[in-house]
């Protein structure tokens, strides 16, 4: 707890100086954030026209842990009493976000990533604190309700003998799917690719995180569903954090305002709160059995 608060402090520090040296605002910045196209319908569908910054219960239809988490950064941006107007851009991939971030097309991303993947690029882009600390990130292995093959799996080598669809680009996932030595471990670099091939019988499972639905489902268009193979988790290595430009004109401003807030809401328990609400720390699965990789991260 002291640390967090020296953190506090010392990023409060440095925005008074940057503010003091000229870059104070006379009036509102207004700087676009991308988020994935989906994440972003459901995050508008979610707030239901709501101010976001009053929300304290992040529940509700259209929740889930990437939805709440560009609820987080307009709520942190607030906290830190800085005039700055947030826009959120759909953007198809989370490589066309990180690359609109290095080329300071937009200032930020408004969903986390994993530090692996970011560290690469830290001439860049500035890394905020984390949002996810490292070894916390749990998923399910969600598959179609008419999957009854997948359903009634009972041991790990029945669990691991099937199918699995992911993204290269997302470096943790595939590499902790690699790393559990599935024969069947098919790419695609977009999510409804995924979704379809699931719920059409295609592929057996995805990894998702835990929804706050009935049943954990993850909710579809046209009221369909994927449900998650009963009693087994996954647990993915690293810790996720957002990222900020070093090569937008509003880069460093933003990345204080954005630091100096998050801070502010996870020593208020709301960023713990948020991933709560959500489903994604869910305490339905703390029996379940967690599957790891050796080496995977």
């Amino acid at each position: 707890m002291r640390k967090a608060v020296l953190w506090v402090r010392s990023i409060a520090l440095m925005m008074a100086a940057m503010l003091a040296a000229g870059t104070a605002m006379a009036e509102t910045i207004r700087v676009n954030v991308g988020a994935p196209a989906d994440v972003l319908a459901d995050y508008n569908k979610w707030l239901g026209g709501r101010d976001v910054t009053t929300i304290r219960d992040f529940s509700g239809e259209g929740s889930r842990r990437d939805v709440v988490e560009l609820a987080l950064v307009v709520q942190a941006i607030d906290r830190a009493d800085v005039d700055i107007e947030v826009n959120f851009v759909g953007m198809n991939t989370a490589a066309d976000i990180l690359e609109g971030i290095r080329s300071g097309e937009i200032v930020a991303g408004g969903t986390g990533l994993w530090k692996s993947d970011l560290s690469t690029f830290w001439t860049d882009l500035y890394i905020t604190t984390a949002l996810v600390p490292r070894d916390s990130f749990e998923a399910g292995f969600y598959t179609s309700p008419d999957n009854f093959r997948a359903l009634n799996v009972r041991t790990r080598e029945e669990l691991l003998n099937l199918s699995a669809i992911s993204s290269r680009q997302w470096t943790a996932d595939w590499k902790t799917l690699s790393g559990l030595g599935i024969d069947d471990l098919y790419d695609t670099p977009e999510w409804p690719d995924m979704v379809d091939r699931v719920r059409n019988l295609e592929v057996d499972y995805l990894l998702a995180p835990f929804q706050p639905t009935e049943g954990m489902s993850l909710v579809l268009e046209g009221d369909q569903r994927l449900v998650p193979i009963p009693n087994f988790k996954i647990g993915l290595a690293g810790s996720r954090h957002l990222a900020v430009s070093r090569n937008h004109p509003d880069g460093q401003i933003f990345n204080a305002a954005l630091h100096l807030g998050l801070l502010l809401l996870k020593e208020e328990g709301i960023v713990d709160k948020a991933y709560r609400d959500s489903g994604f720390y869910n305490s339905n699965v703390v029996n379940w059995d967690i599957i790891k990789a050796d080496g995977a991260l």
